[in-house]
Formats: C-alpha cells, structure tokens, sequence
C-alpha cells in the first residue's frame, strides 16, 4: 500500500482538509433548511455537481440546494 508514504506527504493532509470543508458545508446547509434538509438531496447535489473547488462548491450548495429550498 502505498498511501500516506514520504513520497506523498501531503496526501493525508488534503483528504482530511477536503473532509472538513465538506462537513462545514453540509452543516450550513442544515441550518439554513431545517428540517426540509434531506441528507440523501444533498449528497446527490454534491455529486451531481462534479470536481468544483470548496470555494464553488459552498456557493453551489447555499444557492441552488439550499435556495431551491430542497
């Protein structure tokens, strides 16, 4: 296996940064919708969104997910 060896340092570190921003994003998105928020709309959403920075997608998220209401 040759994850998170010294040829990669940086690896582990960016999956937990992506990690995080994502759990940031999610929580948000609760908050604003309450109890409409449906964690499986919102994980076809992420998806459905394809590669976006965390930046686009936050934005992603908080104006079509969250402003459509779903």
């Amino acid at each position: 296996m040759e994850r998170y060896t010294f040829r990669m340092p940086g690896q582990a570190v960016s999956y937990y940064d992506g990690y995080s921003r994502l759990l940031e994003i999610r929580q948000d998105a609760e908050k604003a919708l309450g109890s409409k928020f449906d964690v499986r709309h919102f994980h076809d959403f992420i998806l459905s969104q394809g590669l976006l920075p965390p930046s686009l997608l936050r934005k992603a998220v908080m104006e079509d997910f969250v402003g459509t209401g779903k």
